[in-house]
């Protein structure tokens, strides 16, 4: 189906939100060094990714080197 540039921007900003609110309850803070890096992931399939990730990830840490990765 055809996907419209908003409802694209849309997915993308539930999919970072997701991500932070795994992290935030495993973790409690989450930096803003994650948040911004989170912030400048563009491809959805990549934060689905991060947030199976983030629900495994035995640390902020582990999870920040992740995102240093991309």
């Amino acid at each position: 189906p055809y996907i419209t540039s908003i409802e694209e921007v849309a997915m993308r900003k539930i999919a970072r939100q997701s991500v932070i609110d795994v992290l935030e309850i495993r973790f409690k803070n989450v930096p803003e060094t994650i948040i911004n890096s989170l912030d400048k992931i563009i491809d959805l399939q990549d934060l689905k990714q991060l947030h199976k990730k983030s629900i495994l990830i035995d640390s902020l840490n582990s999870f920040e080197n992740l995102l240093n990765e991309k």
